[in-house]
């Protein structure tokens, strides 16, 4: 037996000790605790323990991140039951927190490969940023309006250049559940989850005090809803991937009837603005037909028009008709001092990146990377421009925000070779180019300096950061946060209704 097969035989017996229907339930209220205290996705503390002789000690600065609860709640889901074992009381949290700690260390051990040292980098920052930055707000208002507002907009119809489908009648079609009554109970579901003690979600039906249909949903809409967000215990014991219980954090356990408790509310948060993306994408999925992933990404380019249109910012759209085969940009964009060609890839960033199994997490981040990012480069590079004496940028434009920007871009280097000078290649995600285009918009010269900025430490390859994110500090973010307020406006109308029951 070797070292790793010891510590997971280790850490298996200890979590093995513990009811999982109990342990879940306990994990759950600290997650709670966590975001009612503001703690959002990462914690520090001073843990107290005592030695043999019954001595009080103090562990300073022990610190965990809500990812590591989910770790633990999934490997309890696969290897125990709720028929044996105790119940979890502090000192056994803290136990279970720093032997999680001691196991993910040991199977983490990585190739002094580089690529695959860049790409284990990758793969744990985009799980754990996410618990930590938690920006349910803005990644609502730009799903919903893409796949809502956007997907209604007749001068939108996409039929000629893609499969248009028809958000609202696919997803009641798959789920049997309206998308706006889902949403408004999903978004209900949170609100109440948030602000109370209890794990067991199903329990939020049995304490409404009052007429739920003044909502405009009854007590089986939301029973439905549950069920459509829920798994049960075999789902996640037939996979190898924790990080299926942070977009399914809802799980049914086998203790007792309509038993359904929220693992983690910050996992529970998370799911909400991506849960259509992924519940239709699913099924496309299952039916092995692309046509969902290519129309989203069709209307993520409007999405980008809309931005450029309400900036009123010069640009000029290149992509010709998809069934030509002209490697070509979405976008040019020209200032008095430089012109941006851009590419837009509307990929998420794969759920597989954080499976048990190394080999298969990497080859669904090269997938990602060759697809996506590895793709778009060389369309970018395919396409030159010549007589100017503008400085020629070219940008990946990613959905979804990659972090460890530098590190992301050295697996591209390494998988590449770039054909214009690779310092005026970038990945920008789409939060920081709504930020970059009201800055244009308002202040170009400002919108300059961000730009020679940033040019510099790509440059000298700065090592404490290069990526936009550093540089927009202190610029206001308003399109898809202020702008887009379709999460106001849910908050606002369930506020209304509720001074009505």
């Amino acid at each position: 037996m070797d070292e790793i097969e010891k510590a997971e035989q280790r850490y298996i017996n200890i979590i093995r000790k513990f009811t999982t229907c109990e342990l879940l339930e306990y994990f759950s209220k600290k997650s709670i605790e966590a975001y009612q205290n503001g703690k959002k996705g990462f914690t520090i503390c001073d843990v107290p323990y005592y030695n043999k002789n019954g001595l009080k000690g103090i562990v300073k600065g022990f610190c965990y991140g809500q990812w590591e609860l989910v770790q633990i709640c999934y490997n309890s889901i696969r290897f125990s039951n709720d028929y044996r074992g105790k119940t979890v009381d502090e000192s056994d949290y803290f136990n279970l927190l720093n032997e999680n700690k001691i196991y993910d260390e040991t199977i983490e051990v990585v190739d002094e490969d580089a690529l695959k040292l860049f790409e284990h980098m990758q793969c744990l920052s985009n799980i754990q940023f996410d618990f930590q930055t938690l920006n349910t707000v803005t990644k609502f208002n730009r799903m919903y309006q893409i796949l809502v507002t956007i997907n209604k907009n007749t001068k939108y119809n996409q039929t000629e250049e893609v499969c248009y489908i028809d958000i609202e009648k696919e997803f009641k079609k798959i789920t049997n559940i309206q998308l706006n009554k889902f949403i408004d109970i999903y978004f209900f579901l949170i609100l109440l989850s948030s602000t109370r003690k209890n794990t067991n979600i199903f329990d939020i039906i049995k304490d409404l005090e009052f007429d739920v249909s003044k909502l405009g949903f009854s007590k089986d809409d939301i029973v439905n809803v549950i069920e459509l967000l829920s798994k049960d215990y075999e789902f996640y014991k037939n996979t190898d991937n924790w990080n299926l219980l942070r977009f399914y954090p809802i799980v049914k356990t086998n203790k007792g009837e309509n038993n359904y408790i929220i693992t983690n509310i910050f996992s529970l948060m998370l799911s909400f603005p991506e849960s259509i993306y992924w519940i239709i994408r699913n099924h496309y999925c299952e039916l092995n037909c692309s046509d969902f992933t290519t129309y989203f990404g069709n209307s993520f380019e409007y999405y980008v028009q809309e931005i450029f249109e309400f900036y009123k910012i010069n640009c000029q759209k290149l992509k010709v008709s998809k069934k030509q085969s002209i490697q070509m940009p979405d976008w040019k964009v020209e200032t008095d001092k430089y012109i941006f060609l851009i590419e837009q890839k509307s990929s998420l960033f794969p759920i597989d990146t954080r499976t048990s199994s190394k080999k298969e997490r990497f080859e669904k981040l090269e997938q990602y990377f060759n697809k996506s990012l590895v793709k778009g480069f060389n369309q970018l590079n395919s396409f030159k421009i010549d007589n100017t004496q503008k400085t020629i940028i070219r940008i990946c434009l990613t959905f979804e925000k990659i972090y460890m920007e530098e590190n992301a871009k050295r697996i591209i280097e390494e998988k590449m070779t770039f054909s214009s000078d690779i310092n005026l290649n970038w990945i920008v995600n789409i939060d920081e180019f709504e930020i970059l285009m009201k800055i244009l918009s308002e202040n170009e010269e400002e919108f300059n300096k961000i730009i020679e900025k940033k040019i510099y430490l790509e440059v000298t390859e700065d090592k404490t950061g290069r990526n936009f994110e550093k540089l927009l500090a202190g610029h206001k973010y308003d399109y898809a946060n202020k702008v887009l307020n379709h999460f106001n406006f849910l908050g606002d109308n369930l506020k209304n209704k509720l001074k009505n029951v």
